[in-house]
């Protein structure tokens, strides 16, 4: 089956984060990126009592949980009295992901300068190098700043590039070794859209099957959002300025080469579609996406009949690639697959097996800690996952605004499958044995499914009643949602432990809008709390460049509004203060296409009761339902 052909998007366009951050800022002469103050202590009258004693409790009193005696019971002169409660294995949990939270933000935060003579010479090394965006501008800042060992970070890049004239005069090889080495630790394991070998390869050597100036061009410029300072994260002045060099760049190859039908061009649309998206444009980024997908159509990735045997495994990688991205744009703009189906060539498990042997991930440019990355398994069995989700793409399409006992049932029929696929993951993919990013975004991918498909089913109305459907299928959506949303909620706190907020995929922004609208209705559980602490800081740092993140920090703060302000915790509020900034306008708002993103949160129609279950609705929709002042022209 053939698609019918579409013109390509005309060209990129202008840099989301750069050029309207700086817009913003000459406009309205304030820094729309607030100043990361989520480890900030709070004022004395701020902090909450973990613990009251039992005749404070018992008179409602404000305990100050002094021990032995707190200050209520030395005033009055009666006992106090702490009784033992039983925690459960839940608060357990949580508490000791909170202490190795904060155990690797103190690391973070140490401050005094290299003793080791070897620090000191690895010091004078870096001393005569540019700041520029390069590996050795975060080892100095490691070093000098930070109190790091010199074997806690990279003395070189993971990939090492030295034929960079070859192909751009924007950036040297220094920057673009360390540029390659953060896009392929970082982001491109979650769907492998550009395999680093026969790229590398080829950038060497000068072919053109899997590199092309375009393509190098456009992995540098979505690199450079996955660059920083460590003294200033926040200042990226130096990764935006090299974005918008290499953007236009970009613009003008495109033009040139988008009507080229080959393995990198198609790439380059791909990521050019994921860059919009995550810069709040996701129906230009849509446009890319399927435009990508039907090059892959023609190049006839989806079959391949007669691929190259000695690039096998890199057609199969890539086919699954563009699959997911398709699966991307169905979740985004409810946009069916150009692809007539999944790739029919794809890595079998014994393949698999062969290409994770030796592979070791660590979090570039840190080289602690290094895990097994089991890359290919993982990507092996993400495709039956993939074939769940455009399953569930299409139930949504098919169900419209209501649900009968057969569309129940065929809900119940995917989850069961879901269900399996689960219960069939291979112990390497385990997140107990196997935590590195792409492996925790997977799981979070699988849980996100659920929640989807579930969700489906809490929002639509039905002729029979819910508890009926219920034990005719043995499906009840509202419960596994729960437990869907927890899950999700125990990986990024997971996330957060493992791997802080350095380098973030793409994907978290909307794992972390989702659990973080989630938290803002649910603040009565500690374990919400800290999830919504994490969202909101975890929007922050990608607020930095991926400007989506804003509107869902928006979307976040938005919910609050309903909540108990004595339950916000202290740092998701001060985050959220400084962010409060008139910031949206019509065009903004309009650019969002994502439909998926937001589920489940509280109604603020005046007509629905207002105890009524969470409905699941578009960005945009929600935006303008929340805040329609603040998106007037």
């Amino acid at each position: 089956m053939c698609a019918r052909k579409v013109s390509p998007p005309s060209q990129p366009g202008s840099p989301g984060p750069p050029s309207e951050a700086t817009s913003a800022r000459r406009t309205t002469g304030k820094v729309l990126i607030p100043r990361d103050r989520s480890r900030l202590l709070l004022a004395p009258s701020q902090i909450r009592t973990a613990r009251a004693c039992d005749p404070c409790r018992q008179r409602k009193a404000k305990c100050n949980g002094g021990k032995p005696i707190c200050g209520h019971c030395e005033r009055f002169g009666i006992d106090c009295i702490y009784s033992e409660q039983k925690r459960t294995q839940e608060k357990k949990e949580l508490d000791m992901l909170r202490a190795a939270i904060k155990r690797h933000e103190r690391m973070l935060q140490l401050m005094s300068r290299p003793s080791d003579p070897a620090d000191r010479r690895l010091t004078r090394q870096m001393s005569s190098q540019g700041p520029g965006i390069t590996l050795e501008r975060m080892q100095r800042a490691w070093l000098t700043r930070l109190s790091g060992k010199p074997e806690m970070v990279n003395r070189h890049p993971p990939y090492n590039v030295n034929a960079t004239e070859r192909w751009t005069s924007i950036v040297d090889n220094a920057a673009a070794s360390h540029l390659f080495s953060l896009f392929f630790v970082w982001d491109n394991p979650t769907w492998l859209l550009v395999d680093p070998g026969s790229f590398l390869e080829d950038f060497h050597s000068g072919r053109t099957q899997f590199c092309s100036s375009l393509l190098v061009h456009t992995v540098l410029f979505y690199a450079c959002h996955f660059s920083y300072d460590f003294e200033k994260p926040w200042d990226r002045r130096v990764e935006m300025s090299t974005a918008k060099r290499l953007l236009r760049e970009v613009e003008r190859l495109w033009q040139r080469d988008k009507a080229t039908v080959s393995l990198p061009t198609m790439q380059s649309s791909l990521l050019l579609g994921l860059f919009f998206c995550a810069a709040g444009k996701d129906k230009i980024g849509v446009e890319y996406i399927q435009y990508g997908a039907r090059m892959g159509l023609h190049l006839n990735l989806h079959t391949s009949p007669h691929i190259d045997a000695a690039h096998s495994r890199v057609y199969k990688t890539l086919a699954s690639a563009v699959y997911d991205m398709q699966t991307l744009a169905l979740q985004l703009a409810r946009i069916p697959s150009v692809w007539p189906g999944p790739p029919e060539l794809f890595l079998s498990e014994e393949d698999a097996a062969a290409a994770d042997l030796n592979q070791q991930w660590a979090p570039y440019p840190f080289t602690h800690p290094s895990h097994r990355s089991f890359l290919y398994t993982g990507l092996s069995v993400r495709r039956k996952l993939l074939i769940a989700v455009n399953d569930v793409g299409h139930l949504i399409q098919e169900l419209g605004g209501r649900v009968d006992l057969q569309g129940w049932q065929k809900g119940a029929v995917l989850y069961q499958r879901l269900l399996q696929i689960e219960r069939n993951l291979p112990a390497v993919l385990g997140i107990q044995r196997n935590r590195t990013p792409h492996n925790l975004c997977f799981h979070m991918y699988y849980h996100m499914t659920v929640v989807n498909l579930c969700g489906l089913f809490v929002s639509l109305d039905s002729n029979t009643p819910t508890d009926v459907l219920i034990q005719a299928t043995n499906f009840d959506p509202q419960k596994t949602l729960a437990e869907a949303m927890d899950a999700l909620a125990t990986l990024i706190l997971l996330y957060r432990v493992c791997h802080g907020w350095k380098s973030i995929p793409v994907v978290m922004v909307h794992y972390f809008v989702v659990a973080g609208v989630h938290a803002a209705s649910h603040l009565e559980s500690s374990k919400w709390r800290e999830v919504l602490v994490s969202c909101v800081s975890g929007l922050w740092h990608m607020g930095l460049v991926w400007r989506v993140s804003r509107a869902f920090l928006r979307t976040i703060q938005l919910v609050l509004q309903s909540a108990d302000p004595t339950l916000i915790p202290g740092e998701a509020a001060s985050i959220l203060k400084e962010f409060d900034e008139k910031v949206w306008n019509q065009n903004e708002v309009k650019s969002l296409a994502a439909n998926y993103v937001v589920h489940h949160h509280p109604s603020r129609s005046l007509a629905l009761d207002p105890s009524n279950n969470f409905q699941g609705e578009g960005l945009e929709k929600l935006i303008r339902a929340f805040d329609r002042l603040n998106t007037d022209d």
